[in-house]
Parts: structure tokens; C-alpha cells; sequence
């Protein structure tokens, strides 16, 4: 049976991410309790960054950001041979997330802005990025390994992040499905946040190959 080992830099790194993920689904639930005007079904997430309740948007954001950053090194540490690819692409979707709070979508109906324009190349840099790394880290996670049920759970949360986010991205460009993008939206949200909590998980039982 896996024990925690918190002596291991890896598994702190771990831990530290889930409270930056908690920072995160706290400031998310919270601004959609306020009135915002936001449909949750029909809206992005990122409209939530326009206006007076940006600060929580933008928390979530960043402890989102911050808590992908975390896992990148301890991944490094964690896996022999280092999965580089994956480290990059953990690090390419913190930035991305610790950037994008500043620089506010364009809301619907509105003239396109600059900073609208680098909303959307870092929403999907950090959108991209992690299905990616999911993939990428499901082929070197035995299931079998030690510990193989915490390794399958993570298998299980990627393959959901990766169908969650081909769903999400096949809403923005079918018309039939547009006016659901605000939920798929929000349930990849929920998937890669779940994902990113069960990576962190494995890194502290330290059960990762």
C-alpha cells in the first residue's frame, strides 16, 4: 500500500498545488454566485473577467496558473526518464493562465480589442495545453505500478479532460451547439481542475513511474 512521504520535494509540490486549486474553485463558485449578468450556459468564463468582479476572475486565474506551474518540476522530479513534453506543457499552460486575467476578452457585439486578441491566444494555449499533457502522461502512467488505483484514477481524469475539451472546442465552431458553450466550457473546466488535482495527488503518494 502507498504511503505519503511529504520529506519527498515532489509530493510538497503536490500538495501545494491542490490549495492553489482550492484558491481557484473558491474565486470560480464565487463569481458565479454574483450578478454578474452571466448565463452560465450560454457565457464564457473569461466574461467574468470584464467589469466590476474581475478580481475573482482573475484569482482564479492565477492560483489555476500558479498550481500548473507547481506541477511541472515536481513531475520532473517525480518521473524517470523525464516526460519533457509534458513539463513544457505544464509550464506553457501556467503562464498562460497567470497572464490571462490581464488582458480581458472582448465581450459579445464589441469591437475587437488588442488585448481581446491575446485573451484568445492564451485561452487556447492553456486549453490546448493540458488534454495535451493528459495524453502524453497517460501513456507513461503504468497502471500497474504500485499503487495502480491512484494511477488508474489519473488515467480516468485524463481521457475525461481530453473528451471534455474536444466537446468544448466542437461547440465554439458548431452553430448547433453554440448556445451550450458556456456549460461545456465550465465542465472542462471542472475536468482539467480534477485533472490537475489528480496529478498532484499521485505526485504526493510518489507512486508515479
Amino acid at each position: 500500500m502507498a504511503t505519503l512521504h511529504f520529506s519527498a520535494p515532489s509530493a510538497w509540490l503536490g500538495l501545494a498545488a491542490q490549495v492553489f486549486e482550492l484558491v481557484c474553485l473558491g474565486a470560480l463558485v464565487r463569481v458565479h454566485l454574483l450578478p454578474t449578468g452571466q448565463h452560465p450556459i450560454r457565457d464564457a468564463v473569461s466574461n467574468y473577467g470584464v467589469g466590476k468582479h474581475r478580481g475573482w476572475y482573475r484569482t482564479a486565474a492565477v492560483s489555476l496558473g500558479v498550481a500548473g506551474l507547481l506541477l511541472a518540476p515536481g513531475v520532473a522530479l517525480e518521473m524517470r526518464p523525464t516526460p519533457a513534453a509534458v513539463i513544457v506543457l505544464l509550464a506553457a499552460f501556467g503562464i498562460a493562465r497567470l497572464l490571462i486575467g490581464w488582458f480581458p476578452t472582448d465581450l459579445e457585439g464589441e469591437r475587437p480589442t488588442n488585448a481581446g486578441r491575446i485573451h484568445m491566444l492564451l485561452a487556447f494555449a492553456a486549453f490546448t495545453a493540458v488534454p495535451v499533457a493528459a495524453g502524453l502522461l497517460n501513456r507513461r502512467v503504468r497502471v500497474d505500478a504500485p499503487g495502480g488505483t491512484v494511477s488508474t484514477i489519473v488515467h480516468a481524469l485524463g481521457t475525461g479532460t481530453i473528451a471534455a475539451a474536444v466537446i468544448m472546442f466542437a461547440s465554439m465552431s458548431l452553430p448547433g451547439l453554440r448556445r451550450w458553450f458556456g456549460l461545456f466550457e465550465r465542465l472542462y473546466y471542472l475536468s482539467m481542475i480534477a485533472w490537475i488535482g489528480g496529478v498532484a495527488f499521485v505526485l504526493e503518494m510518489g507512486v508515479l513511474p
